[in-house]
């Protein structure tokens, strides 16, 4: 069923759209399963409907209205204190019959049967009528009522019903008699127009509450009934006038709140291993947990049954304790926990399954958890034998494995610690029990032994070349592993550790002193004595290397001086270039250099000599060309560097200052080493841009005129000229080419200059349309051999044919026509006659159409006058 809200006004809105049967199954109802049957109306069905926007109102925004007049009388403003709908209904009804002191009239309601899955039902509702004030304390009170009935009920009512609506915390029904201003005022809301609140003597009060009808109300009230779930349950929910059919009454039911119980999931919780809920054997840390719906009520307690599967493997009182099959979650709270306390009957056992399954067998849904319990994984304890120094004192700890943690502990002292402390007094046994948290336990012993203090001793001196390793002995006693620290010439280094063997080398290639700091074997810390000294004989070389001066050339030098411990020294150098101090004539690269001591010491140098980049000449650069300053220069070699024209004196880069532009001079170059090169050189100039050239020119049809490129360098610096393409062009590698204007287009052109630099342009060349002619605009045919002909002239460059010549008169008769003829051809005129029949004066019409040199056409049309 799809509600519709209808409001469009901030005031109670009533809808009579729906069946009774939506508005209690869809509107009034909630629940997981549809427990509902057999639902009818009761009295005019005028009288029950849809009510919408009452928030603000009555506190319930929407639900089922029972009124006893036409429910759209509930609209607001209050404009009435009577409003009265009578439906002549005189029958009265079962139940109120037994409230009302006179007889019921247009008696509405609503009944059905149930199912409760919960022990409580709950709805919440509003009683409102036009009544008050007038009618507080009378005996002539309309009723209402919300009549149950069922197992376990017991009321008087018909079949034994109880009246479930009652003012909170008492068993007196509602009614205007039971809550109004007077009696139980804080259940009532008055909405009395003025002259009622003036009859009644209470204070007038405007408010919001006025865009509803009725002159007042109760609060939002709650009914609540006890029921046992899934046992069939039938309610009679009525309201009717009394004594007459005048002044409407009205139970509002709120939308959802009939609540028949939520759904209850069931779930397992214990040691979550590869998606399975494990309890081990002779423990109780699992539990089933019951929980109710989220965002379910938690006002009353909820009895939740269940049994166990009999798909289970595991036995009750046998793989664990007996537990309830009823569990109560408490008012307030959403779940409850059932322990399950596996027992432990020392069988080795795959594990064994048990299960537990909801028991509501009214319910539309079903859910079940189950755990594992599974034997106990063992206890595992391992108490190392260990070394205690005499004196001294040892903590000593298990390593403990298995079981279900956490752990207890027993030593054979009493203590109970995970460690103890044990002093080395004595070679003694100690034994300890670990118990996990299931109980299960493993017990280790150890044996205490004593050892005595450990010694380390260092001796020795060694002398060795510079690169070598010296090796100097520690001798220990104790029992391994040992650790040691020491120093060299007092500078603590990095301690040794895990030596399993009663003497150690320690390698040395730092001179100086070496004595030992600390020294500790598997137990103690120990004594220690000794040093050790380190000598390292060097060789020391004093070299002195002179670099090569120009690139290609051998006059490199290196000088060597040996000092050291141990001379006489013998030199050798690579290359088989002997074994002197001093060697010359060397081109660049490495060279390496042994020396030997007279004690076999050994030393290798290694000596680079290198020399400058070749010299190369100057280039010119083609972005620098477009510069605001012309920068030349040569590369390579040692700057800075001197340059000479054509045999002159050496000079700095000043001198391209003096040079013509485009002149070709014999450039000598000289670097700061006197290295020298010799090179062509051509004096560029800078310029903006390589040269100007229109982007674009128009011309007359087979007009001849040149492209003007001009060149922003002289034209000495200029290597090559290419246009394209060459449609029309007299050259395609001149500065100028001329073109003769046959038909227009695009040319491309590429400028290259002496350098290498290359510029492109286009230049687009149009035809103008306009043709050289002459028409005449009179004509005389008088036989003078003067203008006796009309005849159009041409400019034969522009025009090549006379495709049609005609002339008309003004009604659009031809008088001449001639066609396909050379522009200009005598005897193609007309000569004012028509069929031999000189014409009289007056204004003719000509057309004329052309073929250009282009090949396009052309049409000239225009007036003649013809004079006699």
């Amino acid at each position: 069923m799809e509600i519709v809200n209808e409001a469009v006004f901030s005031g109670i809105n009533t809808n009579k759209a729906y069946s009774v049967e939506e508005l209690v199954k869809d509107v009034f109802a909630d629940g997981v399963c549809e427990t509902i049957t057999n639902v009818q109306s009761v009295g005019n069905g005028n009288g029950i409907g849809y009510f919408s926007s009452g928030t603000d109102i009555i506190g319930l925004e929407d639900g089922i209205i029972l009124a006893t007049g036409d429910i759209s009388n509930a609209e607001g403003p209050n404009s009435a204190s009577d409003v009265s709908g009578n439906f002549f209904d005189n029958s009265g009804d079962m139940d109120l019959n037994l409230i009302a002191i006179e007889g019921v009239y247009d008696a509405v309601g609503i009944t059905f049967d149930f199912v409760p899955l919960d022990s409580f039902v709950t709805f919440r509702y509003v009683f409102a009528s036009e009544e008050y004030c007038e009618f507080v304390g009378s005996e002539y009170n309309d009723v209402f009522g919300f009549f149950v009935s069922g197992p376990g009920v017991s009321g008087g009512f018909t079949g034994d019903a109880e009246n479930v609506a009652l003012i909170p915390g008492t068993t007196d029904f509602v009614a205007i008699n039971s809550v109004n201003r007077n009696t139980n005022a804080a259940f009532f809301t008055g909405n009395e127009r003025q002259d009622n609140a003036d009859e009644c003597g209470v204070s007038f009060i405007p408010s919001q509450q006025s865009n509803i009808e009725y002159d007042g109300f109760t609060t939002v009230l709650t009914a609540t009934l006890k029921v046992n779930p899934c046992d069939v349950y039938h309610i009679r929910m009525v309201i009717g006038d009394v004594n007459d059919n005048f002044y409407d009454s009205a139970v509002f039911l709120e939308a959802g709140s009939f609540n028949l119980g939520g759904r209850i999931k069931v779930s397992s919780v214990g040691n979550p291993v590869s998606g399975q809920q494990l309890l081990t054997e002779g423990c109780d840390d699992a539990y089933f947990l019951f929980e109710r719906q989220q965002d379910a009520s938690t006002e009353f307690p909820l009895t939740v049954n269940y049994y166990l599967s009999n798909q289970n493997t595991a036995t009750e009182g046998v793989d664990f304790a007996a537990i309830p099959l009823t569990a109560v979650i408490p008012a307030g709270a959403s779940s409850i926990s059932v322990p399950v306390e596996a027992l432990n009957d020392g069988l080795p056992e795959s594990g064994e399954s048990l299960a537990v399954i909801l028991d509501i067998p009214c319910a539309c849904y079903a859910d079940s958890a189950v755990m594992l319990i599974v034997d106990p994984v063992p206890v595992e304890v391992d108490l190392q034998d260990i070394y205690v120094c005499s004196g001294e004192s040892v903590q000593h700890t298990p390593v403990v494995s298995g079981g279900n943690p956490p752990y207890t502990y027993l030593w054979s002292t009493g203590e109970g610690t995970p460690g103890i402390n044990i002093a080395g007094i004595g070679n003694t046994h100690y034994s300890v029990t670990v118990f996990d948290d299931c109980g299960h336990f493993a017990v280790d012993t150890c044996l205490i032994q004593i050892t005595e203090v450990p010694f380390g001793m260092l001796e020795g001196d060694e002398r060795v070349c510079e690169g070598d390793t010296a090796y100097f002995q520690i001798n220990f006693s104790g029992i391994p592993p040992f650790d040691f620290s020491y120093t060299i010439d007092g500078v603590e280094q990095n301690p040794v550790t895990d030596i399993m063997s009663q003497s150690f080398l320690l390698p040395a290639v730092e001179e100086g002193t070496y004595e030992l700091i600390y020294m500790s074997d598997q137990v103690c810390s120990g004594d220690f004595l000794g040093a050790a000294t380190l000598d390292i004989m060097e060789i020391d070389a004093d070299i002195t290397s002179v670099d090569i001066s120009c690139s290609g050339f051998s006059n490199g030098s290196i000088k060597v001086a040996i000092t050291g411990a141990n001379p006489p020294f013998l030199l050798n150098w690579s290359d088989n270039l002997g074994s002197l101090s001093f060697i010359d004539s060397l081109a660049a690269g490495m060279y390496w250099l042994s020396v030997l001591d007279t004690v076999g010491c050994a030393e290798q140098y290694a000596i680079m000599l290198s020399e400058p980049a070749p010299l190369s000449g100057v280039t010119v650069d083609c972005d620098g060309l477009m510069e605001s300053e012309l920068i030349l220069s040569a590369n390579g070699g040692t700057p800075p560097y001197l340059y000479s024209v054509n045999g002159g004196n050496f000079q700095d880069a000043s001198l391209f200052e003096t040079l013509n532009v485009g002149e070709h001079y014999a450039l000598a170059i000289e670097d700061a080493n006197g290295c020298q090169l010799e090179q062509e050189f051509i004096m560029p100039t800078l310029y903006e841009r390589m040269f100007e050239l229109p982007e674009t020119v128009e011309v007359l049809p087979n007009e001849q005129h040149e492209l003007m490129l001009q060149l922003n360098f002289p034209e000495s610096l200029l290597a090559s000229v290419i246009w394209a393409p060459s449609t029309n062009l007299s050259c395609t590698d001149c500065l100028n080419p001329i073109h003769t204007a046959l038909a227009g287009g695009l040319y491309f052109v590429q400028v290259t200059d002496v350098f290498g630099c290359k510029s492109f342009s286009s230049i687009e060349v149009t035809i103008k349309e306009e043709i050289d002619y002459y028409i005449p605009t009179i004509f005389t045919p008088d036989g003078d051999m003067v203008n006796d002909f009309f005849m159009p002239y041409f400019s034969e460059k522009h025009v090549t044919k006379v495709l049609l010549f005609q002339v008309f008169n003004r009604w659009g008769g031809m008088m001449h026509e001639a066609k396909n003829f050379l522009p200009n051809t005598e005897g193609m005129g007309w000569d004012g006659n028509l069929d031999g029949k000189p014409l009289n004066s007056g204004v003719f019409v000509f057309l004329v159409k052309v073929k250009l040199r282009d090949g396009n056409e052309k049409t000239i049309t225009g007036d003649i006058v013809l004079w006699r």
